[in-house]
């Protein structure tokens, strides 16, 4: 029994087809073992933020920087008007829709989103935090962008949700490296990868 073996991937299901099998493959992946997916994202335009791959429809998501809104991040909210800052961060407008968060002490990030408890513990293996930049300061990807479709750990990779990996930046190990790390743009599709910067947790 072919099927036995369990060949398709990403939920598809199988079909025994005399000495061999068939894969029935769910929408967004495709190919004999339902191994490929399908990047919607390449006939979308995210004018101010990310382009992203869902698995629900309609498959694709623009992940927009604040103050601009979706589905195309092309127009804005009055730039501090709602406060995106968290913790209680203030919000400053700087030029051409830019804004600042101003965060209170022991609050970090672009928007004072990562607190005194986010921190990792050993190789970082089990870290589930907020923090998006490297050591560096590069943006993070998220890890269901179009740009990792070609590498091995993504966040449609087998064990993704285990690995801490979906519909996010935030850094992870999925591969244990010594610390939290992540993949970041430069050369505007090319991507490196770089530890991150996030705080060891002080001994208990």
């Amino acid at each position: 029994d072919p099927c036995s073996l369990n060949p398709c991937l990403n939920r598809g299901t199988c079909e025994n087809n005399l000495d061999s099998y068939v894969c029935h493959c769910p929408p967004l992946f495709s190919g004999a073992n339902c191994e490929k997916v399908t990047n919607l994202c390449k006939s979308r335009t995210c004018v101010r933020g990310q382009c992203v791959i869902k698995e629900t429809e309609p498959f694709y998501e623009c992940k927009c920087r604040p103050p601009f809104l979706p589905p195309n991040c092309k127009k804005a909210t009055k730039t501090c008007n709602p406060n995106p800052c968290q913790n209680g961060g203030t919000c400053k407008h700087r030029r051409r829709r830019k804004l600042q968060c101003f965060c209170p002490e022991s609050f970090r990030g672009d928007l004072c989103e990562i607190g005194p408890s986010d921190c990792y513990e050993e190789d970082g293996s089990n870290y589930r935090g907020q923090v998006s930049l490297t050591e560096a300061g590069d943006r993070c990807v998220y890890w269901n962008s179009p740009l990792l479709l070609s590498e091995s750990i993504n966040a449609f990779m087998e064990n993704a949700t285990e690995a801490g990996l979906g519909d996010h930046s935030y850094c992870r190990n999925p591969d244990g490296d010594e610390k939290p790390w992540c993949f970041y743009k430069y050369k505007k599709e090319r991507l490196k990868w770089g530890l991150c910067d996030v705080t060891p947790c002080p001994p208990s």
